[in-house]
């Protein structure tokens, strides 16, 4: 839905734009109003795709209001509306969309909005697809992916991606990507990161009602763009996960989490999904072991140790799944290397339990 803002300091003149936009059932009108500060205000929260934006008002014109508009919401298109013709020059000088000189005609009008709409709706054929499991990436089928100006707009777009949705205070991201910043060059460098961003985007021909960055630091994804995180959160959260469920969340989580990023707030995040990787291969083992598939057994507990390899649960798991598949020599190979990391990487012998697990083997 492509949402709408109406700011005129005459009524009339907003009862125009208002019925003409009605007749549009993709537009939404989220607001009309008199007052441009009380429309900056309601920007703040949410920002509109179009302001249909009249030139003289009261205190604040509408050259001012739009500079202020686009501080707020750069991808918004100002369509100016006024009874007087010579401010076009100025008006797209500061990038407006279109000039509708009052009284609107409907067939002026719905030319504006053929234009807007075709800007704002996604190709039929468009798939954009957001990786974070493995390396972090926007992209689609067949086509390289986004290509970001600098590491910091990478960074932050996957950061905003990650709280999709989300408004990401100022403070907290100048606090996760340069903490180490003198605080007035900080906020310059997310300006840039922001414009960066904005750039890349509109570089790969991605609409804004498809993917943009709202307001200062939100990033909003249509309902059509495919997130693999979000495909793990659906699947996770399930009660009741059938063997479907469980192998297409472990096909996920085997992939790090921004995979080859070093970021701060990836580490912890990365650490958390590893832990559940573990725990989904560990169901995963059984239920192969259970089903004599034991090839697919091996290979997802392999990769469960690999992943935690100080797990003992996990080392447990694996010896008993080689020493009931009559894989001795494997058994024994696993337990020498555990016990070898346990002993010159954390100064500790193995847990009793598995040592008594596996003195048939010796």
């Amino acid at each position: 839905m492509i949402k709408a803002i109406v700011i005129d300091d005459d009524l009339p003149s907003i009862r125009v734009v208002e019925h003409f936009i009605g007749a549009y059932p993709e537009v939404e009108l989220i607001g009309s109003f008199t007052d441009p500060a009380e429309a900056l205000a309601r920007m703040e929260s949410s920002s509109p795709h179009i302001v249909f934006l009249d030139i003289r008002m009261g205190a604040l014109s509408g050259m001012d209001t739009a500079k202020k508009i686009l501080a707020i919401s750069p991808d918004t298109d100002i369509i100016f509306t006024t009874a007087y013709d010579n401010y076009a020059i100025e008006a797209f000088e500061i990038n407006a969309t279109d000039y509708l000189v009052k009284p609107i005609m409907k067939p002026r009008f719905d030319l504006t909005m053929q234009r807007v709409l075709k800007k704002h709706a996604p190709p039929e054929t468009d798939h954009l697809r957001v990786t974070c499991f493995g390396k972090f990436t926007i992209s689609r089928p067949e086509a390289a992916p986004v290509r970001w100006r600098t590491e910091k707009s990478k960074e932050l777009a996957a950061l905003l991606v990650h709280h999709r949705g989300s408004v990401v205070s100022r403070d907290e991201i100048i606090e996760l990507l340069w903490p180490d910043t003198e605080p007035s060059r900080a906020a310059r460098y997310l300006h840039n990161s922001i414009y960066y961003i904005r750039k890349s985007l509109e570089g790969y021909k991605i609409c804004p009602s498809v993917m943009k960055i709202a307001g200062s630091y939100s990033m909003m994804l249509s309902d059509s763009v495919e997130v693999d995180y979000d495909q793990y959160e659906k699947l996770y959260s399930k009660a009741d996960k059938s063997l479907a469920d469980l192998e297409a969340l472990y096909n996920l989580l085997k992939h790090d989490f921004m995979e080859g990023e070093d970021w701060d707030w990836v580490l912890l995040q990365r650490e958390i999904l590893q832990k559940r990787c573990v725990e989904i291969a560990l169901r995963l083992g059984r239920l192969y072991f259970k089903a004599e598939e034991f090839t697919k057994a091996e290979s997802v507990l392999r990769k469960a140790y690999l992943k935690d390899p100080y797990e003992e649960h996990t080392v447990e798991v694996l010896l008993r799944f080689y020493m009931k598949s009559g894989q001795k020599a494997a058994a024994l190979r696993l337990y020498e290397e555990y016990e070898h990391m346990m002993r010159h990487e954390l100064g500790i012998p193995p847990e009793e339990h598995i040592k008594k697990l596996v003195a048939p083997l010796h």
